[in-house]
C-alpha cells in the first residue's frame, strides 16, 4: 500500500523530508510505469479526517527531487520536503495530522499512513493552547505576603488571564470570598 517514511513525529519547526512510496504494482494495481511528476502531498489536521479539505497552512509541501534524483530514483517513490512553520502568528497545534496524497490532478486526495503510524504527529514544545493550566491548588499562611507559582503555557505578559484566590476547600464555585488577582510576573 501507499505510505511515507522515515518519520511519523515532528518535534520542531523547520524542514523534514517524507519519502512517499507506492506498491510495486502501482497505485491502483497498474504497472509501475506511471509518471510520478504529478504526485502531490498535503497535510490536514486529523480531527477533520477529510482529505478533501484545504491543506493546513502550518505545513508547506514542496517537491524535493532534483533532476539527477528523478533519473536515478525508483519509479515507485518520491521525496517531498515538508516545512513546518508559523501561520501568521500561530504555531501548528500539537496532535495528529493526516498526510494526504494524490498521483495527479484528475484523482481524489486520499490519506496515506506513515511507517508504523496512521498519522504524522506534531509534538512541539510550546505549541499547545495558551493560558493558565486549570485546577491548580496551593496554600499560603493567612495575613502574610506570599509568592505563589502557577503553571501555564505561553502566557502573555502582562497577562490576559484572570484567576481568583479562594479560601474554600470546595474550589471557586463554592467559595465564600474571592480575591481577584491578575498580576503575572
Amino acid at each position: 500500500s501507499m505510505g511515507y517514511e522515515p518519520i511519523t513525529k515532528v518535534t520542531a519547526l523547520g524542514e523534514v523530508n517524507l519519502l512517499v512510496s507506492r506498491p510495486a504494482k502501482g497505485i491502483d494495481g497498474e504497472e509501475s510505469t506511471e509518471i510520478k511528476s504529478g504526485w502531490e502531498l498535503k497535510i490536514v489536521h486529523s480531527a477533520h479526517d477529510n482529505c478533501k479539505l484545504n491543506a493546513d497552512a502550518h505545513f508547506a509541501v514542496t517537491d524535493n527531487w532534483s533532476t539527477r534524483d528523478y533519473h536515478f530514483a525508483s519509479v515507485d517513490e518520491k521525496e517531498f520536503k515538508v516545512t513546518v512553520q508559523f501561520s501568521g502568528t500561530t504555531m501548528p497545534l500539537n496532535g495528529n495530522y493526516t498526510v494526504c496524497f494524490r498521483p495527479d490532478d484528475d484523482r481524489a486526495w486520499r490519506p496515506i499512513p506513515g511507517r508504523g503510524s496512521q498519522f504524522l504527529t506534531v509534538s512541539i514544545m510550546g505549541a499547545g493552547p495558551r493560558g493558565l493550566f486549570l485546577s491548580q491548588s496551593t496554600s499560603v499562611r493567612a495575613g502574610q505576603m506570599q509568592e505563589v507559582h502557577l503553571a501555564g503555557s505561553r502566557l502573555h505578559v502582562p497577562s490576559e488571564n484572570r484567576f481568583a484566590l479562594s479560601n474554600s476547600t470546595e474550589g471557586c464555585s463554592q467559595s465564600v470570598r474571592l480575591q481577584p488577582f491578575a498580576r503575572v510576573v
